[in-house]
C-alpha cells in the first residue's frame, strides 16, 4: 500500500466512488475515484464536496490528497452532469443542481 493511501485511511470516515458516465464513458461507466469524507457530515454535503474534488479547478484533480484516483494515465476530465456517486450503499446522479437519488 503506498504513502497517500495510509494518509487518507487515517483521515477517512466514509467514501464516495465517483462514476463517470456521461459524454465518452456512456457506454462503459467507470469508476475514476474513491474521495474520503467525513461521516458526520450528511451525504448532500460530501457529494458536494467530492464533486468539487474531482473537477479540474487550479490544478488537475487526481492531485489532490483526498482522493485516490483510479484511472490511467495522469489525469482525467472533470466530474460532470450524467456521471454518478457511491456513498453509504446509494447511488446519485450529478445533475443541473446537485445530486438525485438513483433506485437500485
Amino acid at each position: 500500500m503506498n504513502k497517500q493511501v495510509v494518509e487518507m485511511d487515517i483521515v477517512a470516515k466514509t467514501v464516495v466512488e465517483v462514476i463517470h458516465a456521461a459524454f465518452d464513458d456512456k457506454d462503459q461507466p467507470r469508476t475514476v475515484a474513491f474521495v474520503l469524507v467525513d461521516a458526520t457530515l450528511e451525504d448532500h454535503v460530501n457529494l458536494e464536496i467530492a464533486y468539487e474534488l474531482t473537477n479540474n479547478i487550479d490544478r488537475p484533480w487526481v492531485q489532490n490528497k483526498r482522493v485516490l484516483y483510479m484511472g490511467h494515465g495522469e489525469g482525467c476530465r472533470s466530474t460532470s452532469m450524467g456521471d454518478y456517486a457511491v456513498i453509504n450503499g446509494r447511488k446519485y446522479e450529478c445533475v443541473t443542481f446537485g445530486w438525485d437519488s438513483v433506485e437500485s
